[in-house]
């Protein structure tokens, strides 16, 4: 019986969570325009514009990116909706715990975002545009103009790569000093293995 309980319990913070998702989609979708020209961060002021070869790359990519921004902005409520739904099993030391590692991964969550819009994208697009050369001053000239769905996959990659090195930074500086210094001993080889897999 406690079982069906938790099962309904799951499926009602899953409902919650996917209401959220639905109406954070609707709402960056009706933006779809504004958002763009938000995340044109890095090259608004040199080409103010984006080009497009095929008929529905428009269109689908303003579908995907209001799905992996509507996905990106809901995952704090997921991970808060997981941890309401553990917090009765826990003692009150695990519990205090795990709060105090929630709003620790929302601070560098935050942080992450911050860094990725404000320095490692920017940083990251001067540094490649920086290739395109003048017929004037070389043998050949090459000049970029940036592909709407090129851009926008550029953008949700680097936003989601850095925000998960984030939280792994996050998890271990939160979790390793938890540990006994014999448990490094131990497990030398294996956290070595996981360092290099995480690179």
């Amino acid at each position: 019986m406690k079982i069906k309980t938790y099962f309904l319990e799951l499926q009602y913070r899953f409902f919650l969570f996917f209401l959220h998702f639905s109406f954070l989609f609707l709402l960056i979708y009706s933006y779809k325009e504004e958002i763009t020209f938000f995340i044109q961060c890095c090259q608004k002021e040199e080409f103010p514009y984006f080009i497009s070869t095929h008929l529905t790359e428009i269109f689908s990519v303003y579908i995907r990116l209001s799905f992996f921004l509507s996905l990106y902005g809901s995952l704090p409520f997921l991970i808060l909706q997981t941890g309401l739904f553990f917090n009765p099993a826990l003692y009150q030391y695990e519990s205090k715990f795990v709060q105090n590692y929630f709003f620790f991964s929302l601070l560098i969550y935050f942080i992450g975002t911050t860094l990725s819009y404000k320095i490692f994208i920017p940083y990251c697009w001067e540094f490649f545009s920086s290739f395109q050369t003048s017929s004037a001053e070389n043998y050949v000239g090459i000049h970029f103009e940036t592909k709407f769905n090129s851009y926008c996959n550029f953008f949700l990659k680097s936003l989601y790569f850095l925000q998960f090195s984030f939280q792994v930074i996050g998890f271990l500086f939160f979790f390793l000093p938890k540990f006994q210094p014999s448990f490094y001993k131990i497990s030398r080889k294996l956290i070595y293995f996981t360092f290099l897999g995480i690179a």
